[in-house]
């Protein structure tokens, strides 16, 4: 089972990047020199644009013996590895499920995907672990 972030979420802060990236460069805002403040405002709009890439490309890939889990670079680890998932509240009601496998290691997995919940008890019910 795959688990993804809400498309229109990320097609939606694409666009504003785009914008913010072009709109010193429409004519009603144009004052005849860009200068610095351009080129500020282009690495806030690559920089929201690239979170946007990202935030589109986070996937979460629970198969029967293991779990992916990223946007550009992929980490992968076996479901029989877990012994422990926790769910955090962050600010603002944010999520994060840490992952501990038996090596010591963590993983965390953002509640960035829109079912996030399902996603957590699938790993539970696969891992045989007890949510906490």
């Amino acid at each position: 089972m795959t688990y993804r972030s809400p498309p229109r979420l990320t097609y939606l802060i694409g666009a504003f990047a785009l914008v913010w990236i072009g709109m010193p460069l429409l004519p009603i805002t144009y004052t005849g020199y860009p200068g610095n403040s351009y080129f500020i405002e282009m690495l806030f709009g690559l920089a929201v644009g690239v979170c946007a890439i990202a935030a589109h490309r986070y996937t979460v890939t629970v198969e029967s013996d293991g779990v992916t889990i990223g946007a550009f670079r992929k980490r992968h680890f076996l479901i029989s590895e877990v012994t422990k998932i926790e769910v955090v509240t962050g600010k603002g009601n944010s999520k994060t499920a840490i992952v501990t496998l038996s090596s010591g290691k963590s993983v965390q997995m953002i509640g960035f995907p829109t079912d996030f919940r399902e996603l957590v008890d699938d790993l539970n019910r696969r891992a045989g672990v007890t949510p906490i």
